[in-house]
């Protein structure tokens, strides 16, 4: 419904008087849609209610409710979902009462399991809808009826549509609120973030001794064959080769095309890393050759097993260090920062000498050679929240520094504040 409504021309301003003027004159029809429909319900749960007002109210609540949130107007659907629960069940109750009077329950019993069974069915929270109606009416008479209704509902409801009212506006969003963080992370990342392009390549017409020149010279198990609008058609690694090696009048006969093997399992540019793993793992080799497009099939890098891996784990083990990522405007790729194999980051808890002096009292580039990267602040996460560093800002307890340097000068910082 909200797509629907977006569709529509002119301002959203004027769709949203539109809408709401139209709802007003609803409820002048119907005063029963006004508000939470406390006493509407109350109604329904007494048996207070024709069927035929049942079902006038359950269709003209929904398509209130629906006409109200998809046009931009604040407020919440437990209550109206609530409202049409109590509707359905008064309905089917007296439906079930004219067809079956001797055995049928009370027409209130059936509203209040169909109050539940509806809103487990749009939370998909069975325990939170039996809970809720715990609350509202104080009795445990319908204990059962509740519980099957609710797991039922639940079970329908994910048969065709997996997410609930609520996350389904994230899913709508582009997020997927059941993944995982490493999950999160391999999806965060594409495979144009981390392949090679300097991959080795030849023509199909180019003969054998070059390729084997080519393997000689290069540190490369394998190379890439393309034709001449270097589309990939195969490769060749030293296992290829073997059985040409000791015929030494076949180096100038044989082609690249009459030794490489067909590559089957090849990834785009725009893939993301969780997608790689899937190839990864169903391949033998390190490097999977990356392609513009499976149309094409331009070879335009290379994608290494290490690379992957190496990324996941810093990833994994070390971005809540500082909590951010680099991310460039022009695309959905991420740059990544490599810092040399002798350098670290750290977090410093602030030592009771550095409280009250400011970062530039305390000169930590010029007495130890380490920079400050962020001062990370108490914050509602656990991880707290991170400031980019004031020089003339007087540093508090509760601060921690995220610091970068040589780990010697790490080590000589942390000995000297511990003295101090």
């Amino acid at each position: 419904a909200p797509a629907w409504f977006a569709r529509i021309p002119g301002p959203r301003a004027l769709v949203t008087a539109l809408t709401g003027a139209a709802l007003g004159g609803a409820v002048l029809l119907l005063p029963e849609l006004w508000g939470v429909g406390y006493e509407p319900i109350t109604a329904m749960l007494h048996g207070e209610s024709a069927w035929k007002m049942l079902l006038i109210l359950l269709v003209a609540k929904l398509l209130a409710t629906t006409a109200s949130v998809s046009s931009g107007f604040a407020g919440g659907i437990i209550a109206p979902i609530l409202f049409m629960g109590g509707a359905l069940g008064g309905f089917f109750g007296q439906l079930v009462q004219k067809l079956m009077p001797e055995s049928a329950s009370p027409t209130g019993a059936w509203g209040l399991v169909g109050m539940a069974a509806l809103t487990a069915a749009v939370t998909h929270a069975p325990l939170t809808s039996i809970l809720l109606l715990f609350e509202m009416t104080g009795g445990y008479e319908v204990i059962l009826p509740l519980m099957l209704s609710c797991i039922s509902a639940v079970a329908v409801a994910q048969a065709f549509h997996p997410d609930s009212v609520f996350t389904g506006v994230f899913r709508a969003a582009g997020l997927d609120v059941n993944m995982g963080r490493e999950s999160t992370i391999l999806r965060d990342h594409f495979v144009q973030d981390i392949m090679h392009s300097d991959m080795p390549v030849v023509k199909m017409t180019t003969p054998f001794g070059e390729i084997l020149d080519g393997f000689l010279a290069e540190p490369h198990d394998v190379w890439y064959v393309v034709d001449d609008d270097s589309a990939l058609r195969g490769t060749i690694s030293l296992h290829d080769i073997k059985s040409v090696l000791s015929e030494q009048g076949l180096r100038w006969v044989v082609i690249a095309d009459d030794v490489m093997q067909p590559a089957e399992e090849v990834l785009r540019r725009q893939d993301n890393l969780e997608e790689a793993i899937g190839v990864l793992s169903h391949s033998h080799d390190g490097d999977i050759p990356v392609v513009e497009d499976h149309r094409s099939r331009k070879l335009v890098g290379t994608l290494n097993r290490n690379d992957v891996l190496e990324l996941y784990n810093r990833e994994v083990l070390h971005r809540d260090i500082l909590g951010i990522k680099i991310s460039r405007e022009d695309s959905s790729g991420h740059d990544v920062v490599d810092l040399p194999s002798e350098y670290q980051i750290e977090v410093l808890q602030l030592p009771a000498a550095f409280v009250g002096k400011s970062l530039a009292e305390l000169d930590l580039r010029g007495r130890f050679g380490v920079n400050v990267l962020a001062v990370k602040m108490p914050g509602r996460r656990a991880a707290g929240r991170n400031e980019l560093p004031d020089p003339a800002v007087k540093l508090r307890s509760a601060h921690r520094l995220v610091i970068v340097g040589r780990r010697e000068n790490l080590e000589r910082l942390k000995e000297s504040a511990g003295a101090e």
